[in-house]
This record gives C-alpha cells, structure tokens and sequence, in this order.
C-alpha cells in the first residue's frame, strides 16, 4: 500500500513567503497548495480536502478569523494561524 501524503492548504496574502512556505513543505513530502486569500481559500478546500490550512495572514487579519469560524462550523480540520499582530484584542474567541 502507498503512502498517502498529507493535504496542506497554505492561505497566505504575501505571496512571497506564502511560495517559500509552499516549495518548503513540497520539499518534505506534503502535497500543498496556495491560496492568495480566504475567498480562494475556501473554494480550494472544497476541490482538495486538505489535511491541515496554515493561515498566514499579514493585511487581512479579520477576514482571516471570519474564515476560520466559518470552517469551525462546517468541518473538524487542524488550523495553524500565523500572525503578526500582538494585539490581545484580536484573539479568536
């Protein structure tokens, strides 16, 4: 039997670092693919079924927890969710 690789949706809208999380996770065997925003992000996790999403949000932070409280709803997927902020007010609650 083969070994399947685990699906990993990057959502990123840097698409300079969101490309280096891309070919970085490739290079450790992961099947990625990179979303530039929520919108795509959400048809994309439809087409795929990923395994795990890492959000890697830098300009659009709120549209970011609004997608990942709608996928809180719908699916029981691991979420990683990289910021810049350190806002204390911004925590997903």
């Amino acid at each position: 039997m083969k070994n399947k690789k685990s699906k990993i949706l990057i959502v990123s809208d840097d698409l300079c670092s969101g490309r280096i999380r891309l070919v970085d996770l490739q290079q450790h065997g992961y099947e990625t693919t990179l979303a530039p925003c929520t919108e795509k992000a959400e048809q994309m996790f439809a087409q795929m079924l990923p395994n795990v999403i890492v959000i890697d949000v830098v300009l659009d932070y709120l549209s970011a927890i609004k997608f990942v409280r709608k996928l809180c709803n719908y699916a029981i997927i691991p979420i990683l969710l990289l910021t810049s902020t350190n806002n204390e007010s911004q925590t997903l609650k």
